[in-house]
């Protein structure tokens, strides 16, 4: 990969990789933008020396949220149909900057969002198709830059996403 050491941006889409070539991955040190379909905790393990990386797209994979903490600069995080956890999603803590999180169709509960509190610059939440319940919501209040959640497919009731949207103004809810 000498050849593509100055590569900021790449998409793999649904190439499988080997353990191997997880670890050459790692060596493009300028990558800011990362999406990989077959990937798992281990993979995310192996890329961690891409401290400069700032989106990171890991859909239909089998990532739990663990290690994602080694990824301090990322701003864009997407977890879609992802085996995401809530265990996993303390790494969030450790992503001051991240703006947006997709972990719609995940393993995820409400209880995940109890991660979020620290991130004052997330703008877009997307937890479509998961396990998140109105008692989980009180959680996002205090998010002051959170500009739109996306709720579809949730057990999250018209009632409380009102609630929600009354105390935090200008808040866009799809549900």
């Amino acid at each position: 990969l000498a050849a593509f050491a100055d590569l900021r941006e790449l998409r793999l889409g649904t190439r499988r990789l080997t353990a191997a070539g997880h670890k050459s991955l790692a060596t493009l040190d300028k990558l800011e933008v990362l999406q990989l379909e077959k990937a798992d905790d281990a993979t995310v393990r192996h890329l961690a020396p891409l401290s400069r990386l700032r989106r990171l797209n890991l859909n239909s994979t089998s990532v739990t949220g663990r290690g994602l903490d080694a990824f301090p600069l990322l701003t864009r995080l997407s977890l879609e149909d992802s085996q995401a956890d809530d265990a996993g999603m303390a790494c969030l803590t450790a992503l001051p900057r991240l703006r947006m999180l997709d972990v719609s169709q995940s393993e995820i509960t409400g209880a995940a969002f109890a991660h979020l509190s620290g991130l004052r610059w997330l703008e877009d939440v997307y937890a479509s198709q998961t396990d998140v319940r109105d008692k989980h919501l009180v959680q996002l209040e205090a998010l002051k830059s959170l500009d739109y959640l996306s709720l579809w497919s949730t057990k999250v009731t018209k009632r409380a996403a009102e609630a929600l949207r009354t105390k935090r103004k200008g808040l866009s809810i799809h549900r």
